[in-house]
């Protein structure tokens, strides 16, 4: 179906498992083809790709959501660390906890505004990290069961604080050669 400007109308479940209205697309390379090629609307709303939506379920929601999931675990009482066979395994979980935090923050911030500074990015990328590691383990001391630990800051603090390091690097020499 098409409106005045010619634009194809398809329902949202059309756009996602890539079928042109009334026809069933097997091949997925045509159908990424067709989506592509073409002015699309979902019930009326363009699907675009650099929509304001699109890009907060890209690149905003995984960081929200993975920040709910650190604060979840955290309210658990009485939780056990992984079992992981050395003595600092609760650390190990922590540090690898925040590396993944801090690659999902980082690459969040880095999309809030284009002509934004990397360093900046990276900085306050760091803020935020410790800003939200010292929340996560003030209120592990008020959870039964759970300690609020300075080391496990420090570990928090050292997988993010790697991880942002290493992609305000890759990014700093990607924009220097450009």
């Amino acid at each position: 179906m098409r409106d005045r400007e010619g634009s194809v109308f398809l329902s949202c479940h059309d756009v996602l498992t890539g079928q042109q209205p009334g026809k069933v697309c097997s091949d997925v390379k045509a159908a990424e083809h067709w989506l592509t090629s073409r002015p699309h609307r979902c019930y009326g709303s363009p699907v675009n790709r650099n929509s304001a939506a699109v890009l907060f379920l890209r690149y905003h929601f995984p960081a929200m959501l993975y920040a709910v999931a650190i604060l979840a675990v955290s309210c658990i009482p009485d939780l056990k660390s992984p079992e992981i066979r050395f003595l600092a395994r609760d650390k190990v979980a922590h540090f690898v906890e925040y590396a993944i935090f801090a690659f999902l923050a980082f690459r969040s911030l880095s999309q809030l505004h284009n002509h934004q500074r990397i360093g900046r990015v990276a900085l306050l990328t760091l803020m935020l990290l410790a800003g939200f590691g010292v929340v996560d383990e003030l209120l592990q001391g008020f959870i039964p069961g759970r300690r609020s630990d300075i080391r496990d800051f420090a570990a928090d603090l050292a997988g993010g604080s790697l991880v942002v390091v290493l992609l305000w690097l890759s990014r700093r020499n990607r924009s220097d050669t450009a």
